[in-house]
């Protein structure tokens, strides 16, 4: 079968091609709060480097966070534009599943994600080698990291330099041995690799914010004619 994979979760976005878990065309842009111009060139080029027709896919997995609220709402809607036009299914696909999917080896240790949520905060998750989650994403404090590191005896970290770099530091607080590290972003290869092992009917695409919105309603009092 036959993928494509978008993914903006962040500044970056991303797509990619992936056939029986082979990834055939990967593209990247690096515009800040450029997807929704960017996007579709890029899948048009990844399809004419893997020289496939887009009545050729078998499936659109896209990232569904957590990450940009704006940045998930226009990867969403493009894959969802896309599957109702050529009768796709359409996955979704976690960031921080996506980050644990780096990880290749030690199938025996789950994979520790991290990412940058802002304001001093991590999005962060477990996952064994199977992709089965062992703590649901969540959202936590700089400076209360270490209190979620402590229980695990060992595990694999990954995610990005910095964030990667801040988890060893809490580690060392909690006066445990360290964990190993893999450096990885989130990526469209990987989601396309990904979309096409989940299932449609249990990985829907819709967005994992897992912080609330910033934007809230104001309740107004009902007018009374």
């Amino acid at each position: 079968m036959r993928a494509l994979g978008i993914e903006t979760s962040g500044l970056r976005g991303s797509v990619a091609l992936a056939e029986d878990d082979e990834v055939l065309a990967a593209f990247a842009h690096e515009q800040p709060h450029g997807h929704a111009e960017r996007l579709l060139p890029l899948i048009d080029q990844a399809l004419a480097s893997a020289g496939w027709s887009r009545q050729t896919l078998g499936r659109v997995a896209v990232g569904v966070g957590p990450g940009s609220f704006t940045a998930l709402r226009v990867g969403i809607a493009l894959a969802q534009g896309i599957g109702l036009a050529l009768g796709l299914p359409v996955v979704g696909v976690g960031s921080l599943l996506n980050l644990a999917a780096a990880v290749r080896d030690a199938p025996e240790l789950p994979r520790l994600a991290l990412l940058d949520a802002r304001r001093d905060e991590l999005y962060v998750a477990a996952y064994g080698a199977d992709g089965r989650v062992v703590a649901s994403p969540t959202l936590t404090a700089r400076g209360q990291l270490s209190s979620w590191l402590t229980p695990w005896e060992a595990a694999v970290l990954v995610g990005g330099p910095q964030e990667l770099e801040l988890a060893a530091q809490a580690r060392a607080l909690t006066g445990r041995a360290p964990l190993r590290s893999v450096v990885a972003v989130v990526e469209a290869a990987r989601c396309a690799q990904l979309g096409l092992r989940l299932s449609p009917e249990l990985a829907p695409p819709l967005p994992d914010y897992v912080r609330d919105a910033d934007a809230i309603l104001p309740t107004l009092r009902q007018l009374v004619v």
